[in-house]
Order: C-alpha cells, then sequence, then structure tokens
C-alpha cells in the first residue's frame, strides 16, 4: 500500500473553497440584478405620476385669445388662440 499523499486528489476543503466561491458569485449576481430590478421599476414609477398628473391636469390659455370678425363673410372667420399645461399640473 502506498501511504504517500497523492497530489492530485481534490480534497473536501478544496471542494468546501469552491463551493463557497460559487456561492459568494451567485449571491453577488443576484444582489446586483435585485438592484438593478429595483432602480428600473422606481424610474418607470416615478415616469408613469409624472405622466398622470400631466394627463388629469387642466389647460389652460397662454396668452390673448384673437378673433377676426367680417361681417360681409357671415362674422367671425378666425380664432387664434395658444393653449398650455402649467407645469406643476394644477391651473
Amino acid at each position: 500500500m502506498d501511504n504517500r499523499k497523492r497530489e492530485n486528489a481534490f480534497s473536501g476543503l478544496e471542494a468546501a473553497i469552491v463551493m463557497i466561491a460559487f456561492v459568494v458569485a451567485a449571491a453577488v449576481f443576484g444582489y446586483s440584478m435585485i438592484s438593478t430590478g429595483m432602480f428600473a421599476t422606481q424610474k418607470v414609477q416615478e415616469v408613469t405620476y409624472a405622466r398622470i398628473k400631466q394627463s388629469a391636469s387642466v389647460a389652460i390659455t397662454d396668452g390673448l385669445i384673437r378673433g377676426h370678425y367680417n361681417e360681409g363673410q357671415g362674422g367671425l372667420i378666425s380664432l387664434t388662440f395658444s393653449i398650455s399645461v402649467p407645469e406643476t399640473g394644477e391651473a
């Protein structure tokens, strides 16, 4: 029988070290994926709330309302005005 230590053997300690390395790498990868997903979700939520606030707001006249009147052509010919949505979403 040969009692010498075989150099090419894969010991239990080495297997444990490799397994721990895989677990740590998987944990880091999982954490980065979760944090990326949370960041993306937060940005989508901010954009969604901003658009809902803007779409629920009222339009206000932004300046003068001008009309062109010609009695010979039947009265009011054209009406010109500009509208805008307030930045805060409220008038």
